[in-house]
């Protein structure tokens, strides 16, 4: 049995990362709706990096789909 490459990320590591990412743009997005928060810097700027981490989690998807974690 070998050991498996840390630096390549798996499918189950992929779409946990996807979906922390979409359930935290849905809250930010939901607080905006239904609060009535105005749009201030703080709120874009979260919403950006909800957004970034969505994208590295469907990005790690992509990675993981491609070249699946070999073991050594």
């Amino acid at each position: 049995m070998g050991v498996r490459k840390w630096k390549q990320p798996t499918k189950v590591q992929a779409i946990y990362m996807s979906i922390l990412g979409l359930m935290l743009l849905a809250n930010t997005a939901w607080s905006v709706l239904m609060e009535g928060r105005s749009a201030t810097v703080f709120v874009w700027f979260v919403m950006a990096l909800d957004l970034a981490f969505l994208m590295l989690g469907l990005w790690l998807y992509r990675r993981a789909v491609k070249n699946p974690p070999a073991r050594e």
